[in-house]
């Protein structure tokens, strides 16, 4: 904790620890004196300046108080404090969820298929509860979201958080006109393109969490750019041993259509189904056709069940995009696993023009 960060917040919110730390802001956990219970407060930083990062701060404070769900961490209270030295400081009191965030649990290897499930039900239950308030999550990732498993039963349970990059649809964008924003690994065929996301978009991120889960590796790694083109060039490989259900389900989280994503509500319902059998094979969901190809360059603008039109030349540029990551890609992965420590590098070939500038924002505004 800074020497600068006051030891209370609000007259009633005594910092303990930090918990963790992000680009705008802080979170620690901390004691409310006048409840007598632990709560996380998120302090974000007192020397943001710009105009659009003070309204992201204002519309995820907003935001999350009007939540209320078993599977998202609650708000209680937020407010500004004044500092001689660093000037206002803006927080947000919230839920002090018990366990560690599931990047942490990864760590350790991967979970077994029944945990997955479960975990997998309660994020799209709380998906299903946001997006039918019109929100999308954008950056759905295992680092924002908290697990712990029940001491006496052994359950596994998981919490949705951070809502700070979140978008109202048909509303304000709360990011720069045309900005990509969410974390490279994670990201959505059209989030990596910087086209008109709807709630599938957040299928598609969940997919891979669970696809992680289930693996113990990363599906998409490398750098930002990398790691967008990748899944421009190529559907996740999922492997059949995770079992027939997972193939189906997983596969249609993932497909390269937005339309053919299933939505929260019945991928919850195609989980439970999947916990409830206990591995077995089960038609929860018809496989998407094709669902492991490319993206079709021909594909009609369908982003999400928002019916938005996407403008023929943001397809033009995916279609660079695939051939640009297939000239990159596809010789490191024909090597051998010994040549791909060994082999010099293929070198990048020249963009211009709008695909230049999208991937210039794409190593500027996404996390690896």
């Amino acid at each position: 904790m800074g020497q600068s960060l006051p030891v209370s917040l609000g007259g009633r919110y005594k910092l303990q620890e930090l918990i963790g730390r992000g680009g705008s802001a802080a979170v620690y956990r901390a004691v409310d004196d006048v409840l007598g219970r632990f709560v996380a407060v998120k302090v974000f930083r007192p020397d943001v300046s710009d105009e659009g990062e003070l309204r992201r701060q204002e519309a995820e404070v907003q935001l999350l108080s009007t939540f209320n769900h078993p599977g998202l961490v609650a708000v209680y209270d937020a407010g500004r404090e004044d500092s001689s030295s660093d000037g206002t400081r803006s927080f947000v009191v919230m839920e002090l969820a018990q366990g560690k965030d599931l990047r942490n649990r990864l760590r350790l290897g991967r979970l077994e298929a029944r945990d997955v499930a479960r975990i997998g039900h309660q994020l799209a239950a709380a998906l299903h509860y946001v997006h039918v308030r019109g929100v999308i999550h954008r950056d759905l990732k295992p680092a924002n979201i908290m697990l712990a498993f029940d001491e006496d039963t052994g359950e596994a349970r998981a919490k949705l958080m951070d809502f700070g990059i979140a978008r109202v649809m048909e509303g304000t964008r709360l990011t720069a006109t045309g900005q990509t924003v969410g974390t490279a690994t994670y990201l959505s065929p059209e989030q990596a393109q910087g086209g008109a996301l709807g709630t599938s978009s957040d299928i598609y991120s969940l997919g891979l969490v669970l696809l992680e889960c289930l693996t113990g590796h990363v599906e998409f790694p490398g750098s930002p750019v990398e790691s967008a083109v990748a899944r421009l060039q190529r559907g996740p490989v999922i492997p059949a041993e995770t079992g027939p259900g997972w193939v189906r389900i997983l596969s249609k989280m993932t497909a390269m259509d937005p339309a053919a994503r299933p939505d929260a509500a019945e991928v919850a319902a195609a989980l439970t189904d999947l916990d409830n059998t206990a591995g077995e094979p089960e038609p929860a969901l018809e496989m998407p056709e094709s669902s492991t190809a490319a993206m079709p360059v021909s594909l009609g603008a369908r982003p999400l069940r928002s019916r938005t039109t996407r403008k023929f030349a943001a397809w033009t540029i995916a279609a660079v995009l695939v051939l640009a990551g297939i000239a990159v890609l596809v010789p490191s992965l024909a090597s051998s696993p010994q040549e791909a420590h060994t082999s010099v590098p293929t070198p990048s070939p020249a963009l211009t023009g709008e695909l230049e500038e999208h991937m210039r924002n794409l190593e500027r505004n996404l996390v690896p």
